[in-house]
């Protein structure tokens, strides 16, 4: 089991529960709005958020970072998602995975590539793939 790392006020949904990993829903400092796919969301430390895209794990390399992290963490929608924002002006908003309803087509194949391509190919759980990202991160941070 992956030990929490920090406190966080307030009902705050456990984002270790999120088994079918996330969405990260993107509000720009310019108004606009994008989704990510998220094969996982940690709390931090400091009230901070971080979330990890599936491209961490392509053979090929991401276009783009994979690892973001963001502050000022609350629980918003009765504690089912998590909010956060940052100095820079944009805010995220992660909630699980549970529903194709509404999720753009790039964020479930992303999602559905990152569970039955990857993490089948490397034999290992989800759960055992959160703990050894959870251990880069907090590696990085040190």
């Amino acid at each position: 089991m992956t030990q929490r790392i920090g406190t966080v006020g307030g009902a705050l949904p456990d984002p270790e529960s999120w088994t079918q990993g996330a969405v990260a829903g993107v509000r720009h400092e310019d108004g606009s709005f994008s989704e990510a796919p998220a094969a996982f969301v940690f709390l931090l430390s400091g009230e901070r958020l971080a979330w990890v895209e599936p491209s961490y794990a392509d053979p090929y390399g991401a276009s783009s970072r994979a690892l973001h992290y963001a502050g000022n963490v609350r629980a918003v929608e009765n504690g089912i998602c998590i909010e956060a924002s940052s100095d820079a002006g944009w805010s995220v908003s992660c909630y699980p995975n549970d529903s194709e309803d509404g999720i753009s087509k790039g964020v479930v194949d992303a999602l559905a590539w990152f569970f039955d391509v990857y993490l089948k190919g490397e034999g290992r759980t989800w759960a055992e793939e959160r703990e050894r990202v959870l251990a880069m991160i907090m590696a990085d941070e040190a």
